[in-house]
């Protein structure tokens, strides 16, 4: 038995002598009042004090003693009864409220522990998921750094864990023929203006019309990867004609 179902234990243990120990007392007052003072009402305190802490079974039995100390002071206390079954009769209608009454408390106590349960098991599952949705998008965001936000996109949709799949590209390197001829008379600022436009240029291209990667600028050239598509459909050698024009272009 762990720390904690021995508190529990514990607990049941002292609520259950701590409401017999009220009802005693309530049946002793009840027998010193006699008749004129009504506490019945009071008896409910050690029963439901029972039936919450200690369960239903518990909270029961306390209500059957409560109704057997009200029975014992009602006849000691006061003078007999035309009939002497009406006491009886008394206690048993008084059990049969403390019973309905236990009966209701425990099925609301029971209710609610597993409302605590339930919501406790919602917010755990909410919060792993938060948790792994960041971690997917910090995943996203490391991926996409290397291999490219589209790229990245693709890869996690299919496997969560990166685990990596065997494919089929096409890799192309393009740069600007006679580069450095072309520039050695350009002033810094018109040769940064053509890298601009032919790489923007290029990337529209790539990314925009073929659905294919940049994978790395390279000076005045860059690296492309093709065929990274959503259903996997690999065409390397038009991809790879359509590069050759571009570089001849």
């Amino acid at each position: 038995m762990n720390p904690r179902e021995e508190f529990c234990v514990r607990s049941k243990v002292v609520a259950t002598a701590t409401a017999v120990t009220l009802a005693i007392v309530l049946g002793l007052v009840d027998y010193l009042t006699g008749r004129e003072w009504a506490i019945s009402a009071f008896y409910l305190l050690p029963t439901c004090l029972a039936g919450w802490m200690a369960g239903r079974s518990a909270g029961l039995a306390v209500g059957a003693l409560c109704a057997g100390v009200w029975f014992l002071s009602d006849v000691f206390g006061g003078p007999a009864y035309q009939h002497a079954l009406i006491p009886v009769w008394n206690a048993i209608m008084l059990f049969v409220f403390f019973f309905v009454v236990v009966w209701l408390l425990t099925a609301f106590r029971t209710s609610h522990y597993y409302l605590e349960q339930t919501v406790a098991r919602r917010t755990a599952a909410l919060r792993s998921e938060i948790e792994e949705r960041k971690r997917l998008e910090g995943s996203r965001r490391t991926l996409g750094v290397h291999v490219g936000h589209k790229v990245a996109e693709q890869i996690l949709a299919r496997d969560p864990g990166v685990g990596g799949t065997e494919q089929e590209i096409s890799v192309m390197f393009v740069d600007i023929r006679s580069f450095t001829a072309r520039t050695a008379n350009l002033k810094p600022d018109d040769a940064v203006n053509l890298l601009n436009r032919f790489l923007r240029a290029m990337v529209e291209v790539v990314e925009g019309e073929h659905g294919g990667m940049t994978n790395k600028f390279l000076g005045d050239g860059f690296r492309r990867f093709l065929a990274w598509t959503t259903m996997g459909i690999i065409m390397p050698t038009r991809r790879l004609r359509q590069g050759v024009i571009w570089s001849a272009g």
